[in-house]
């Protein structure tokens, strides 16, 4: 026996402790009625429990949200109702009206009720609410889909893809802009006067005239000077020769009929041709001048030089008189009266010389036709812009003036040259209607470099490079093509192209992928572009979309309503996208949920349903508007204030009132279609409550077997609990008493 250590009272004392225990958690249970008290009564069932605990108060909250939006229906359907009341009442009053039995007054008094049946329409619409929400506004309906691809180039100039071109202001397609290359025509004038009634003596009769090279000589035969001559264009004729015979200011004068660069040089020999000149020009249309945008390539003014070097001029009567011809104008001018000699050699007698025969052309109507001296101290004379033809007859070659080897011709302008990036493009001999010809004859010579010249919607010329590669462009020198189609001259202009090698834009339009190919090196106006678009997004077969460009901003848009429709724009290559201004690519533009009635039937995240409310006002429902079938002026309001601002249905003649029972048979199947959408979302939502009530009471009965305690059960623990409590404290009492033995040993 031991009495410092008493086992039996230790096992009995630790038995009483659980037991106590037991009876405790017994009573924690049988008070709450619950299983789980605390995490520790069931770690697993109450992580189910807890979760099962949110999933009915959510349906219990979607029952209740079901019968909410039910409510609200029921508010929008019944404010309907009343528009249908009024739609058939209106209707009523149409088929009255319509009725020829009605006199005028009849039918105002049948208008004014309309009229007020349609503010009432209005009132309902803009009125009706849910809890402060505006149902028949049609705030709640679908909305298109947009994409985000927002931003556009320029309207006027438009845009130009994967290449470059430098743009100037050039001269408008359309100007009047004859243009006329170098014409230079030759013409040789006998240096003797002689009139027609002059006969040939013997040895004047043989003359040898060169055309070109191709030299004949000729007899004249005839009595007198016009049947010489008419012998001497037979003779040219008969030989093939390109020049003709003619009588002016009394001498014989042979000319090319060749005009342009390629008129013949023309000499004489023999006869009565030994003072002879040729008179030289350029001939620019005189049509041309003075219009806007007109152009002259290669054309100088019409000139006639003196052949010999003049150093003194001694007037007499013989050479007094001298005759112009400038187009077909004939001028002749009394040089000066007799006296002493000129020296042409000083400045002063030589100023003196051209101020005295300068005013007489003036004076004999020559306007634009001046004298002057060359370098060579050759008398030339000029006739101005616009001046297709000259020619002198008379002087003489013992007075100084006799023009005796002149063969100068008019020398051809540089201004049919232009200089692109340092090649020169020579444009062909010619005449030129207007820019258009020029452009076209330009980009003959330009397509070999790949280039292009074009005329914009703004009349400015453009240039661009149609190569793969990339291309810097200027435009240099001098010459005067350049500034006549106003292009901007300078010696290191240009952009680099950038790439050629993706000119596409990836779009998805309500699902349907496409893609769209702009060509290169072509300039395309908003217009185009907004074409190009459409035209490759149908024929991808993308349907129900917009394509439209607004403030200078591409918009691409679906027309479908729902959250099917989407328009997003996939990809595009750098340039592109810069080019056309598109921000955010990757971006979708779709119809927002947020933009219909969406109502939370469901305890978990997307159990949702949506409703659209289609707008219920009169001018959506067609019985407002403008022009055939309305009123002429306002007669309608908004239903809240008495401001007019819509005009009715005319019911005021029969046509008008048959023409309204169609209009308002249509709003009132407008009404119909949207009550009936909003009766069938209503039944679905009773029948969503039920089948939310069921969930939530298996669920909850779930829950229930989890987490609430069995009475009978826990009574029966708690019952045994305390019959050990009371059982071990009794034997402890035992345990205690045992040492108590060892005194009788000691005793």
């Amino acid at each position: 026996m031991r009495i410092n250590h008493n086992i039996a009272a230790l096992n009995t004392h630790r038995q009483l402790g659980a037991n106590q225990a037991g009876t405790s958690k017994n009573l924690e249970k049988l008070s709450s009625g619950l299983k789980i008290n605390r995490a520790g009564d069931d770690a697993a069932g109450l992580a189910i429990s807890e979760k099962m605990r949110a999933q009915i108060r959510g349906l219990d909250m979607a029952s209740k949200n079901a019968q909410d939006s039910i409510s609200l229906i029921q508010t929008a359907e019944g404010a309907m109702s009343e528009t249908h009341s009024i739609l058939q009442r209106m209707r009523e009053l149409a088929v009255q009206s319509a009725n020829d039995t009605n006199t005028t007054e009849d039918r105002q008094k049948l208008q004014s009720e309309v009229n007020e049946l349609t503010s009432e329409i209005n009132r309902i619409g803009k009125t009706t609410q849910f809890n402060n929400k505006d149902l028949l506004k049609g705030d709640f309906d679908y909305k298109a889909a947009t994409s985000a691809s927002v931003s556009g180039t320029a309207a006027v100039t438009g845009l130009t893809l994967n290449d470059v071109a430098e743009t100037f202001a050039g001269a408008k397609a359309g100007n009047a802009a004859n243009l006329q290359t170098e014409d230079t025509k030759s013409v040789l004038t006998g240096g003797v006067a002689v009139t027609g009634a002059d006969t040939f003596t013997t040895d004047q009769d043989e003359i040898t005239i060169n055309v070109g090279g191709t030299e004949k000589s000729y007899t004249l035969t005839g009595a007198d000077l016009d049947a010489a001559l008419t012998d001497l264009n037979t003779k040219l004729t008969t030989d093939g020769l390109d020049a003709k015979a003619s009588i002016s200011g009394g001498k014989i004068v042979i000319e090319s009929t060749v005009k342009g660069a390629g008129a013949a040089s023309i000499s004489v020999t023999g006869g009565g041709f030994a003072d002879t000149f040729i008179g030289n020009n350029a001939n620019p249309a005189t049509s041309v001048q003075g219009q806007a945008g007109a152009i002259r390539i290669g054309a100088t003014d019409a000139t006639a030089t003196g052949g010999t070097a003049v150093t003194t001029y001694s007037p007499t009567a013989a050479a007094n008189e001298l005759t112009l011809s400038v187009d077909d104008q004939s001028y002749t001018v009394a040089l000066t009266e007799p006296g002493a000699p000129y020296d042409l050699t000083d400045a002063t007698d030589q100023g003196t010389f051209l101020t005295d025969i300068n005013a007489k052309l003036t004076a004999a109507g020559a306007v634009g036709v001046t004298a002057s001296f060359d370098a060579s101290n050759k008398l030339v004379f000029t006739a101005g812009a616009g001046i297709e033809n000259v020619s002198v007859t008379g002087g003489n070659a013992a007075t100084g003036l006799g023009f005796a080897t002149s063969t100068n011709a008019a020398a051809g302008a540089d201004n049919k040259d232009i200089e692109i990036n340092g090649t020169t493009y020579t444009l062909d001999a010619g005449n030129y209607a207007d820019t258009d010809a020029v452009i076209a004859n330009l980009n003959t010579k330009l397509a070999a470099d790949d280039l292009v010249a074009s005329i914009d919607t703004d009349g400015k010329v453009k240039i661009a490079s149609t190569a793969s590669t990339t291309t810097a462009i200027a435009v240099t020198g001098t010459g005067e093509l350049a500034a006549q189609l106003g292009l901007d001259v300078t010696t290191a202009t240009g952009h680099d192209a950038g790439s050629v090698a993706d000119n596409t834009l990836d779009l998805k339009v309500n699902g349907q992928a496409a893609t769209v190919t702009f060509t290169k090196g072509t300039a395309y106006t908003q217009a185009q572009v907004k074409d190009e678009i459409t035209n490759q997004l149908k024929a991808a077969g993308a349907t129900d979309f917009e394509v439209s460009i607004k403030d200078n901003k591409l918009q691409i848009s679906s027309t479908l309503t729902g959250t099917a429709s989407s328009v997003e724009v996939v990809g595009a290559s750098d340039e592109l996208a810069t080019t056309l201004g598109l921000e955010g690519l990757n971006s979708t533009g779709k119809a927002t949920e947020n933009e219909l009635l969406t109502f939370q039937i469901g305890s978990n995240q997307n159990q949702t349903m949506a409703l659209s409310i289609a707008d219920m006002r009169a001018g959506a429902l067609g019985i407002t508007g403008a022009g055939t079938g309305f009123s002429a002026s306002s007669n309608v309001t908004d239903g809240t204030d008495n401001k007019f601002v819509e005009s009715s249905l005319d019911i005021t003649t029969t046509t008008g009132a048959a023409n309204a029972i169609s209009v308002l048979d249509t709003a009132i199947n407008s009404v119909s279609t949207e009550r009936s959408k909003l009766g069938a979302v209503q039944n679905r939502l009773e029948h969503t409550i039920n089948n939310l009530g069921t969930s939530s009471e298996n669920l909850t009965a779930a829950e229930s077997r989890i987490r609430d305690v069995d009475m009978a059960k826990e009574m029966m623990e708690f019952t045994k609990n305390n019959i050990l409590s009371q059982a071990a404290q009794a034997m402890l009492a035992q345990a205690n008493q045992q040492p108590q033995g060892v005194l009788q040993l000691l005793g």
